[in-house]
């Protein structure tokens, strides 16, 4: 995760900040030029997911969407 978030910080999308109550910490936001980006891949990002969908009955999309429901109430 660390490698990951430095090299969002180098390449200028997020910046992160030391938790002055645990140094061991840090806490991340995008920069502008991240939520840019990020403004410009959410449509695509949503468009893809509908274009995976479709392989999936109505049925099996209400499957997934309640097992991947579990999977997050489980790691919250």
């Amino acid at each position: 995760m660390t490698s990951r978030l430095r090299r969002l910080a180098d390449a200028g999308f997020i910046e992160r900040f030391q938790n002055p109550a645990d140094k061991r910490g840090y806490y991340v936001r995008l920069t502008e030029k991240g939520r840019k980006v990020m403004k410009d891949i959410i449509p695509l990002h949503i468009d893809n997911e509908r274009q995976l969908l479709l392989a999936l009955s109505q049925e099996d999309q209400h499957t997934l969407n309640r097992l991947l429901k579990r999977l997050t109430n489980h790691w919250a």
